[in-house]
C-alpha cells in the first residue's frame, strides 16, 4: 500500500502542476473555474489507492446500491449541485478577497481555512438535505432531524481518509473536502508575482490531499 500511496502522490503533484501551469495565465471565466474545480477533485482520485480499490470494486453493499433508477438520479444530481454549489462560493469568495489586494502567506491560509469550514458545514446539514429526498422515495420514514454535530470529530475524520473499505458518500465527501484547498489556492497563485511563491502555493495544496493517507 505505502507503493501506492507514493505513486499516487506522485501523479496528482504532476497533474496539478500541468493543470497550474496551462491555466495561471488564462483570462478568468466560468469554465476556467469549473475546469480547475474537477481537476482538483481528480487530483484527489489520483493520490489516494483508497479509493482505486473502492472503484475496482464497485462499492459492493453500498446503499446506493439499494436505490431505484430514479433514487440513484436524484442523489447523483444533489451531490452534484451541492458540490458545483460549494466550489462555485468559495470562488467568488477567493475572487472578491483578492479583486483589491495582492495575496500574502496569512491571506492564502486565511482563505482555505475558510474554504475548508464552508464545505465542513455543508457536510454537516448534508444528510438532512438527502433525508428529506430519501423521504419523498420512502414516505414512510418519520420526520426526525439527522445533522451531523459540528464537533463530529470521527464522521469527519471518516471523510477525509478515504479508506478502501469507505462508502461512497464518504469518499465523495472526502474527495470534495479535499480538493477544496487547491482550487482556492489556485486564486491566489494568479496574483503572486514569479514561478517561486505559485510553485509553494502548489506544494502547499498537494500537501493537503496527503490527508487522506495519514489520518
Amino acid at each position: 500500500m505505502s507503493g501506492l500511496v507514493l505513486l499516487g502522490g506522485w501523479l496528482s503533484l504532476f497533474w496539478l502542476a500541468i493543470v497550474w501551469w496551462m491555466t495561471l495565465d488564462n483570462n478568468y471565466n466560468i469554465s476556467t473555474t469549473a475546469y480547475i474545480a474537477l481537476a482538483s477533485l481528480f487530483a484527489v482520485v489520483l493520490n489516494s489507492p483508497g479509493i482505486w480499490f473502492a472503484l475496482g470494486r464497485g462499492y459492493p453493499g453500498d446503499s446506493f446500491a439499494t436505490l431505484s433508477l430514479f433514487g440513484q438520479a436524484g442523489v447523483i444530481l444533489i451531490s452534484t449541485l451541492g458540490l458545483a454549489g460549494i466550489y462555485a462560493i468559495c470562488a467568488a469568495k477567493s475572487r472578491r478577497l483578492l479583486r483589491d489586494q495582492e495575496t500574502r502567506a496569512v491571506l492564502a491560509l486565511l482563505d482555505c481555512f475558510v474554504s475548508v469550514v464552508i464545505f465542513g458545514l455543508v457536510y454537516a446539514i448534508s444528510p438532512q438535505i438527502f433525508y428529506t429526498f430519501y423521504q419523498v422515495i420512502f414516505p414512510e420514514l418519520p420526520n426526525q432531524t439527522v445533522l451531523r454535530l459540528p464537533l463530529a470529530i470521527e464522521q469527519f475524520r471518516e471523510a477525509l481518509a478515504l479508506r478502501p473499505d469507505g462508502s461512497l458518500s464518504s469518499h465523495l465527501a472526502g474527495i470534495g473536502w479535499l480538493g477544496i484547498v487547491p482550487f482556492t489556492l489556485w486564486f491566489h497563485a494568479r496574483k503572486v508575482e514569479g514561478t517561486g511563491p505559485a510553485v509553494l502555493l502548489l506544494a502547499l495544496g498537494w500537501l493537503w490531499l496527503q490527508i487522506g493517507n495519514v489520518i
